[in-house]
């Protein structure tokens, strides 16, 4: 990027942090809306200087009368170009997770006491347009699918924008542009918010054979003993150890999250709803998924093939914890636990990026 443009985007970002601040909701009023010319509307301008010069040239008052009522139909214009976007409201929306390279639609809600109209939304990635290279990571960036456009709004509404992210962790959508062209597309007004939103991405599973559950919880490295087992299983899939000792000492209320496993199914289908297995003794070993063992050459690679793994242990459902480095995730079963996996997948040394 070109140094004299960088130097300036720094500049104006830190202005419009003073003047426009993130918040999950924000209500435009004169101090955060923009309005300039449209391409079409310079050309207007170009047209009714013409008109003028020509009319004063001739002394023509037929030419003057009409380059007069063309630039009292711009000034109209321009007026009801901004009362189009003073007074909108907009929230944030929580967005679901997503894995790496689907499309994630981050959502938001407007709200107006009277009627908009021609209302769009897309992201506001200063530099993209550039004819100079831009950084390689930049290029990498998420790139927009998709910006959505309302035609009016009546009361409240939901406008959407589609990004398609290139890695896991946190997607930040950053600012987005709200901008109206209406009535006549003579005026372009606008506004440049960032609402906070985020989603989490997961890492994109990567198909591997299930690998033997550790027993030692404090495992982190292969032993020789791991090394026979692997040496052993090498090539076929292993068995999943089932055989804990348990003893079933009644029923309870299923709680959401739970293993589908535990579930009474002869009850339910007599009619009593829900309800989950309880054993008095669960005498099972902490089994737990290593990055040490995982496949692949790169970090990326293991931490797809653990992801892989993760959801294919939850679908068995399987008692097993995750151990990565310094991140572990207790032994635990369920949906529940599977999403507490997954959020250490997709976080693990991770930062934060915008889409």
């Amino acid at each position: 990027m070109n140094p004299i443009f960088r130097f300036w985007q720094q500049r104006a970002d830190r202005w419009l942090q003073r003047r426009i601040p993130p918040a999950p909701r924000l209500t435009l009023g004169y101090r955060n809306l923009f309005i300039l010319p449209s391409r079409l509307g310079y050309q207007y301008l170009l047209l009714l200087g013409a008109l003028f010069i020509l009319g004063t040239n001739y002394q023509n008052n037929l030419v003057l009368a009409l380059a007069y009522l063309l630039l009292s139909l711009f000034v109209t214009a321009l007026i009801y170009a901004h009362q189009n976007m003073v007074g909108i409201t907009l929230s944030a929306l929580p967005t679901q997770p997503h894995y790496a390279g689907d499309t994630v639609r981050f959502c938001v809600k407007l709200e107006s006491p009277s009627p908009r109209h021609a209302l769009q939304l897309r992201p506001y990635r200063p530099g993209h347009t550039r004819a100079w290279p831009l950084h390689k990571e930049r290029r990498q960036q998420n790139r927009l699918v998709l910006h959505e456009e309302l035609a009016t709004l009546e009361l409240s509404a939901t406008l959407g924008m589609l990004l398609t992210p290139w890695r896991r962790g946190l997607l930040q959508t950053g600012r987005m542009e709200l901008s109206s062209y209406y009535p006549l597309g003579l005026f372009k007004c606008w506004s440049l918010v960032d609402l906070k939103q985020e989603a989490l991405i997961y890492p994109r599973p990567v198909a591997c054979h299930l690998q033997p559950l550790v027993s030692d919880p404090g495992f982190d490295a292969p032993s020789a003993e791991a090394s026979r087992e692997h040496n052993a299983t090498a090539g076929n899939t292993p068995q999943l150890r089932t055989d804990n000792m348990v003893e079933l000492s009644g029923l309870r209320p299923h709680r959401q999250g739970e293993a589908m496993s535990l579930i009474a199914w002869k009850q339910f289908a007599q009619g009593r709803g829900l309800l989950s297995k309880e054993f008095a003794t669960e005498e099972r070993p902490a089994c737990w998924l290593s990055l040490s063992h995982a496949v692949g050459s790169t970090l990326e690679e293991q931490i797809g093939a653990l992801c892989y793994q993760t959801l294919e242990l939850g679908r068995l459902g399987q008692h097993f914890g995750l151990r990565l480095a310094e991140v572990r995730v207790a032994p635990g079963e369920g949906s529940a636990h599977q999403q507490q996996a997954l959020h250490a997948l997709a976080t693990f040394r991770a930062t934060p990026y915008v889409g």
